[in-house]
């Protein structure tokens, strides 16, 4: 509690504090960049770790595995508190001790709420991020316990999923700067439902890869596009600081609530379904989750991205556009054999007009 806690008393200020140093222009390739650093880190980072925590349960002492695990985790966050102690905080003008107050707080938030974009948009952020946690926590204990999965290979599983992010960020960096992050949110969240209903077709553990995979292709795209996207929003009277909290706030009670929400639901799962004169015995209660939280993420889809708007972008793109630039993709190059093509095609034409003039 007190980890998490921490983590979103920072949130608020971090998003306004990059929000001030980062132009519009280029938010989306930096913020792209950035994360995608983030994400290599994190995938050297797990690797090693299951590999390391694999090594100790076969010596029988996983325990000690954990303990050097947590002490670099303990070490790694110690030494980004120095380097965040050094930057460079652009907000010159301090809150007065009157806007402070709860009242004022609860005033500023109330004027926030009245505004039905960014209200619809937090709702949905809100209740995404709720039924996601409705079976987020079920599918470590889905791998580890149902399907029998090693420590090395749930590590490789999850891993695969921030390799995908490594690889597509600059990508989807490049996508939200010229087509617009609602369009980048509105192809990622028609694949982010069926996530959970696709994990109960195979046991395979190659299937299962190429599924976080996918995830990872698709849950890149949409983390980048939605933070932007609040960017977006950003206030023409208020501070940008007091919309982040808000909807931290509210994304931070919509995932306690899912997350609870699943446990209790799992256990009100019943051993057999009678239906049509038969008898079904469920062998995996946190199947009934999966197809819950599936649903339930449709449901809030549907209900807010048809009418979402663009607020940022210059000409909107076209889905077989984006679809013909991910066709394109090869092990060796990425997305970038697309776009250096197109580049290179612009440039060739436009010297060749010149030539002919």
């Amino acid at each position: 509690v007190l980890c998490h806690a921490g983590a979103n008393l920072v949130q608020p200020h971090w998003r306004a504090m990059m929000g001030e140093l980062v132009p519009d222009r280029l938010r989306g390739r930096f913020f792209g960049r950035r994360t995608r650093i983030a994400m290599l880190t994190s995938f050297i980072t797990f690797v090693c770790a299951g590999i390391v925590l694999n090594g100790f349960e076969r010596l029988e002492l996983a325990w000690i595995g954990f303990v050097l695990l947590f002490g670099t985790a303990l070490v790694g966050r110690l030494l980004s508190a120095r380097y965040l102690a050094r930057m460079h905080d652009p907000q010159e003008t301090l809150t007065t001790d009157a806007a402070r107050t709860p009242v004022a707080l609860a005033r500023l938030f109330r004027q926030l709420w009245r505004e039905q974009g960014f209200r619809r948009f937090i709702i949905f952020m809100a209740g995404l991020q709720c039924f996601v946690a409705l079976s987020a926590p079920f599918f470590a204990v889905y791998m580890l316990r149902d399907l029998q999965f090693s420590y090395l290979d749930f590590t490789l599983n999850t891993a695969a999923s921030i390799l995908v992010q490594f690889i597509m960020l600059p990508f989807w960096g490049r996508v939200c700067d010229q087509k617009g992050n609602r369009y980048v949110m509105a192809l990622c969240s028609i694949m982010i439902p069926t996530f959970p209903v696709l994990w109960l077709i195979s046991d395979s553990f190659w299937y299962l890869l190429v599924l976080q995979m996918l995830g990872g292709f698709a849950w890149s795209g949409f983390s980048l596009a939605s933070a932007n996207y609040l960017y977006d929003f950003r206030p023409r009277r208020s501070s940008f600081t007091a919309y982040a909290a808000l909807q931290s706030l509210l994304v931070a009670f919509a995932v306690c609530a899912g997350s609870l929400a699943g446990g209790y639901l799992i256990d009100l799962v019943p051993q057999t379904i009678d239906l049509f004169n038969a008898s079904l015995a469920v062998e995996r209660p946190v199947a009934a989750i999966f197809v819950l939280s599936s649903l339930l993420r449709a449901a809030i889809v549907i209900w807010y991205m048809p009418s979402a708007p663009e607020l940022r972008v210059q000409r909107r793109g076209r889905v077989r556009d984006l679809v013909f630039r991910i066709a394109k993709f090869t092990p060796t190059t990425g997305v970038a054999l697309d776009v250096i093509h197109r580049r290179y095609k612009q440039r060739f034409k436009g010297m060749t007009q010149d030539s002919r003039d």
